[in-house]
């Protein structure tokens, strides 16, 4: 369900992840946070802390959490076990995140194939878009957008006041989305903001998702930017991806995936796994799909 590089996942509130969590980083929760499968806080630095857990967990240490499953660690303090206790386990290996930046690129050449666009940059009315780039400073979706492709957008997005984004029932089993990727911005723009009812909506396939993916590097360089911030109600077939950044999550914001440099869940947010997401195929990819690899208990 959750997958974070070196800054990991702060849970706050009545947060959850519905699902596991892989994290390079810290997973940090206020006491009670709920990950309902396995937590993993991967390498010599790893740390869980004030989370409970209905799986097992893995980490360096581990501190004033809940356990339902075994416990794997070096060191553990304040936590209580339902399964095994394993003291002096061997760290997790750390993971690569599945969507490459060389991908990424390939995305945005794909998106190119579809021609530039430097108009409209709010979007009013129902709209059917094929694969192409636009060029606006921010481009506001506040009705329906249609795709059949991947869109590279070198500003900001913005999708409020019920924006729906949903892709074309002729993709099928496939996926795609914005690309939101300021080359020569990615400290303040490339960024992603959805909040009041936005919805996303797959092909109508099992297996399709609306994709929406940020290369704001803020986070990554010790920055205080979000590369995405999603909150009130916004829901749908929705995978979040911010490799470099930070997402935010609130209030009763529920989506699919995200995965992120960083994560920050709050209020009442939740993420919650789909069967079937590690192997999602977007429209246009060179390899066809990217897989997140899987872990089990006792490895």
């Amino acid at each position: 369900g959750v997958q974070t590089a070196n800054g990991g996942i702060v849970l706050e509130n009545s947060s959850s992840v519905t699902g596991n969590i892989y994290s390079n980083g810290p997973i940090v929760g206020s006491g009670s946070n709920l990950i309902t499968g396995s937590a993993v806080s991967a390498g010599p630095t790893g740390s869980v802390t004030g989370v409970a857990s209905g799986g097992s967990m893995y980490a360096h240490s581990i501190s004033n959490s809940t356990v339902g499953g075994n416990a794997y660690y070096v060191s553990k303090t304040s936590t209580s076990v339902s399964g095994t206790s394993y003291p002096g386990s061997i760290d997790q290996a750390t993971s690569s995140l599945p969507i490459t930046d060389d991908m990424i690129t390939q995305f945005e050449a794909d998106a190119l194939t579809g021609g530039t666009y430097s108009t409209p940059c709010t979007i009013n009315a129902p709209v059917t878009w094929t694969a192409r780039k636009i060029t606006c400073a921010t481009l506001i979706i506040k009705d329906t957008v249609t795709l059949s492709g991947m869109v590279w957008l070198t500003g900001n997005l913005e999708i409020s006041n019920s924006g729906n984004i949903r892709l074309d029932p002729s993709l099928g089993a496939q996926s795609a989305g914005f690309i939101v990727d300021n080359p020569s911005n990615r400290l303040t723009s490339s960024k992603i903001d959805i909040k009041n009812s936005a919805t996303f909506t797959g092909s109508g396939t099992s297996g399709s998702f609306v994709l929406l993916l940020s290369q704001n590097n803020s986070a990554e360089l010790g920055g205080g930017e979000k590369a995405v911030e999603l909150e009130n109600s916004a829901s749908g077939d929705i995978l979040l991806y911010a490799a470099h950044g930070e997402v935010q999550i609130a209030n009763n914001a529920a989506l699919k995936e995200v995965t992120a440099y960083r994560v920050h869940l709050k209020n009442s947010a939740n993420v919650t796994y789909t069967s079937g997401l590690a192997n999602a195929l977007f429209v246009g990819s060179p390899s066809g799909s990217w897989k997140v690899l899987d872990w089990k208990e006792g490895q």
